[in-house]
């Protein structure tokens, strides 16, 4: 073999070493290999394997739940660009639904009288009774509950102490009201709690909004329970979990019969 193709062959081989070397550095420095993820889930450089998915932010209706209900995981980092404006019409709007509250009670207050004053015994009354009953674990703090009667507020109620979500069972409101259709219309907060490697739930909020509608007869009273829960199963997402239902407990107002739904 001549001098000149040996020099050639030797050319190539250098060339080929050096694409080798920058190959090499490329795939050192990651700047072109791919994220292929691992066997436990996640990818290289992402979140350790075993680490519980966080909640989904998007609104959900668990199964079985009164029409209307949404349940809607809230991630408190999202809202600091608007914390304290948020707050001020927080403090705004719990000062009108309080205002509304009085008046609405007033109202009932004197919707009662007249119908006391007119009819003079309870033929033709009727009485509704609200209770809310809290049936969530540990996982889920009560901060928040507001109880509408046809778009009135006559519960509102905020605690971040964690007094409001130790109470099991709350009467809500009660009062004389006319025979008819009403609705019942309610919003829950909850906070989320827990520790290791569930501490990250205590960065969360979980609203449940749903409604109810009864039709109340003349001279019955009816009881309307509200009961926050938990659906599901160990394996069903966080923000899957939180729901309310409404039973009904229906009552003769003159002989005192009662009867149930």
């Amino acid at each position: 073999m001549s001098k000149t193709a040996w020099k050639t062959i030797g050319v190539a081989c250098a060339m080929l070493a050096a694409a080798g070397v920058a190959a090499a550095q490329t795939v050192e420095e990651g700047t072109g290999a791919p994220a292929y993820p691992d066997t436990l889930g996640g990818t290289a450089g992402g979140e350790a394997a075993g680490t519980p998915a966080t909640p989904s932010t998007q609104p959900y209706t668990p199964p079985g739940s009164p029409a209307g209900t949404q349940v809607r995981a809230i991630r408190e980092g999202e809202e600091q660009a608007v914390a304290s404006y948020a707050l001020q019409l927080r403090d705004l709007e719990q000062r009108i639904n309080q205002l509304k509250q009085e008046v609405f009670r007033s109202k009932a207050r004197l919707a009662q009288l007249a119908e006391t004053v007119i009819q003079g015994s309870g033929s033709g009354r009727s009485k509704i009774k609200l209770v809310h009953r809290n049936e969530m674990s540990g996982t889920f703090q009560l901060v928040k509950l507001v109880y509408f009667l046809d778009r009135s507020p006559v519960y509102n109620q905020t605690d971040d102490s964690g007094e409001l979500g130790d109470l099991e069972e709350i009467n809500v409101y009660e009062s004389i009201i006319a025979p008819g259709d009403h609705t019942i219309s309610v919003e829950i907060e909850y906070r989320g709690y827990g520790h290791g490697i569930f501490s990250y739930l205590q960065g969360y909020r979980f609203r449940v909004n749903s409604s109810h509608t009864v039709t109340i007869a003349g001279g019955k009273e009816v009881t309307i329970q509200g009961i926050g829960f938990e659906q599901g199963d160990p394996l069903t997402a966080i923000e899957e979990r939180p729901t309310i239902r409404f039973t009904e407990q229906i009552r003769d107002l003159a002989t005192g019969m009662a009867g149930g739904q």
